[in-house]
């Protein structure tokens, strides 16, 4: 059901302006011979360069061209025959974040194919012998338990098969939750690396869960899910730029931000938007603030007050971060020294000129006027 709170946010001129772009912008990131997308698109001497393929990225842009396709616009795109290409040859899939992915794909895009994506890639028992599992990876975690709700959602038949199985990855995407509402990047109890990282966490490891614990809510009636993906999403509002970033790396711990730059466009435009507008949905809590205030990153009101769009190649650059790793270093050191440091200083800051065809993929899936519907 649409609600008032998420289509004020893209009804908007501003956002209704990145669509078509966005869609165009894609054609140069594709390659027909092989099916896919690239793995990033480069500005070089000769002009715009794709380079490498793929799989993961494809899924991801393929969900947000269905999603525009289903708004009523026309994609250049053939959605379902590209999804179907993907499962001809699972030989790609590197773990449950992939298979996630997938499961995810096929519920929104090719339903009918979903009995036989579940059974060529044993994906029921997929979670027991996963390493992803084992080292309890957060944002693989997230996609696999997105593609498991997704299926439900898709099939409400099926719950009663898959419930230990979401009910196990939601288990174990919880214990990387800390006091502070944030994730840590894997489990704490996995050796020296995951005393590190289960400590701290990435942007992706705070707004993938958001979004697997709205849908997870949905698909098995656990509501205790919406509790810790709002505990989430404050404490990422919480510490929002003042020019309205989402940074980098968060302490799980604390709470405290532990590196801002870069800062991605498609965490502005893409990604949290995607999570957040999920969670309002869900929940009728208003996150219109912290939204759009991001979203305005996007058109110049940042730290180099620079469009991130280049309008004329349909693009939008991937990032604004340091010039070398010194200026990181020396901004940083700024950061934690200066308890009223507001981000806004444009000191060494630069602007990395290139394009990943998920980031349009996330725009397009967040933002398109249909997204509340199964968002």
């Amino acid at each position: 059901m649409t609600t008032p709170i998420t289509s004020g946010v893209r009804d908007s001129a501003n956002v209704r302006d990145l669509l078509a772009p966005s869609v165009a912008g894609l054609g140069p990131m594709f390659v027909p011979a092989r099916g896919v997308f690239c793995h990033r698109l480069v500005e070089t001497k000769g002009g715009l360069v794709p380079e490498g393929l793929s799989p993961r990225y494809t899924m991801m842009t393929l969900l947000g061209l269905n999603r525009y396709g289903r708004s009523g616009h026309r994609s250049p795109f053939r959605v379902r025959d590209l999804t179907g290409e993907l499962m001809r040859n699972i030989n790609w899939l590197e773990g449950i974040g992939d298979l996630g992915l997938l499961l995810w794909t096929c519920a929104e895009i090719t339903p009918e194919l979903l009995e036989d994506c579940t059974e060529r890639t044993n994906a029921a028992a997929a979670l027991e012998c996963s390493r992803e599992a084992k080292t309890g990876s957060t944002m693989e975690l997230a996609w696999f338990l997105t593609g498991v709700a997704k299926r439900v959602l898709a099939e409400p038949a099926q719950r009663r098969h898959w419930d230990g199985v979401a009910r196990a990855c939601y288990d174990l995407l919880k214990r990387n939750q800390g006091p502070s509402g944030f994730f840590g990047h894997l489990a704490t109890g996995t050796g020296l690396r995951g005393w590190l990282r289960g400590r701290i966490g990435s942007f992706a490891d705070q707004v993938y869960p958001i979004f697997a614990l709205v849908h997870f809510a949905e698909a098995f009636q656990v509501e205790q899910a919406l509790v810790l993906a709002e505990a989430c999403a404050r404490a990422i509002c919480e510490v929002q730029g003042s020019l309205g970033q989402w940074w980098w790396h968060y302490n799980a711990r604390s709470g405290r931000v532990v590196q801002r730059y870069p800062v991605y466009s498609v965490h502005q435009d893409g990604m949290a938007p995607m999570a957040l507008l999920a969670l309002s949905r869900a929940t009728g809590h208003d996150f219109r603030e912290p939204v759009v205030k991001g979203l305005q990153w996007i058109f110049g009101h940042n730290e180099l007050r620079q469009d991130m769009r280049d309008l004329p190649r349909s693009v939008i650059w991937r990032s604004i971060r340091f010039s070398n790793r010194s200026r990181l270093v020396q901004h940083e050191l700024r950061f934690w020294c200066q308890s009223d440091f507001d981000g806004a200083s444009s000191a060494g800051l630069t602007v990395l000129h290139e394009c990943r065809p998920y980031h349009l993929g996330w725009l397009l899936y967040a933002l398109s006027p249909d997204s509340d519907k199964s968002a």
